[in-house]
């Protein structure tokens, strides 16, 4: 993508705040919402000031959200693209995967084997992972912006489970190979079927973890909803404040008094400053 001279995108007004950047020319963010007359001068959507348009306090994806209608989006190549070759293929690869887990739990299990509490808990994992991923591969705004806490604990339990998936994996190893070199036991046979049968039945989970990790990393560099992944704009990406905040608002939550404590109408704006 070319860099742009902003004093030529925007009709003439001096931008210092993007002196060097690139200027995307699609849909992200009202400040690049291309409302031009005849002349071509006029590049602000309604009658905005642009000094109040151009208030770092506006450069949010409130904005983006409020201002530009949620069915634009399906006007850019690359959104259709993403519908066509991410979106809709997760959206069927997961469906899939919860398929393969009911199917096993209710046929080769017997329902849940009894209502086993572990392969119910699992199962709905796999459904709220799954159900938690499709804003995210199909990258609706409003639960992109609004939603960072549930991204966060959602990406946190998958980076959880797989790490005890793994240890499962060398678990069974260990014993399978006889990398301790232990005596052969009914309890190490028992042991390493237990743990196989659970690695096998829960592999779609790491399938739906693995997705869900993969898009949020890619998210700093690929947004394919949005123009302003990689740069200060971002408003998308999760980062290290979304987890300050998230610490935060836990601690304010759990805090009898902070509920408790007088309110002039902004503690909930004031709660992360």
């Amino acid at each position: 993508m070319p860099v742009v001279d902003p004093s030529t995108v925007f009709g003439g007004v001096e931008v210092p705040f993007f002196e060097g950047t690139f200027i995307p020319t699609q849909r992200s963010h009202p400040i690049v919402q291309q409302d031009s007359g005849d002349d071509g001068s006029s590049l602000l959507p309604g009658s905005q000031d642009i000094d109040e348009l151009y208030d770092s306090s506006d450069l949010t994806g409130f904005d983006r959200i409020d201002e530009v209608p949620w069915y634009m989006v399906f006007t850019q190549v690359k959104y259709i693209l993403n519908i066509v070759l991410i979106a809709v293929p997760w959206t069927l690869f997961g469906l899939i995967n919860i398929a393969w887990n009911v199917w096993l739990n209710l046929y080769f299990n017997q329902g849940w084997a009894g209502a086993n509490v572990w392969l119910i808990a699992n199962t709905a994992y796999l459904v709220f992972q799954y159900v938690l991923s499709i804003g995210l591969f199909w990258e609706i705004d409003i639960w992109i912006y609004y939603m960072k806490f549930i991204r966060i604990l959602s990406l946190v339990s998958a980076y959880l489970y797989s790490i005890v998936y793994a240890l499962g994996i060398v678990t069974l190893m260990v014993i399978a190979w006889d990398l301790d070199g232990a005596e052969v036991t009914w309890v190490g046979m028992m042991t390493a079927m237990v743990v196989s049968y659970n690695l096998i039945l829960h592999a779609p989970i790491m399938l739906i973890n693995f997705g869900i990790v993969g898009k949020e990393f890619s998210m700093e560099f690929i947004q394919l909803a949005n123009d302003w992944a990689g740069t200060g704009l971002d408003d998308w990406s999760l980062g290290a404040h979304n987890v300050v905040d998230l610490a935060i608002a836990m601690s304010n939550w759990l805090n009898p008094w902070w509920w408790f404590a007088p309110d002039d109408g902004d503690k909930w704006d004031d709660m992360y400053e």
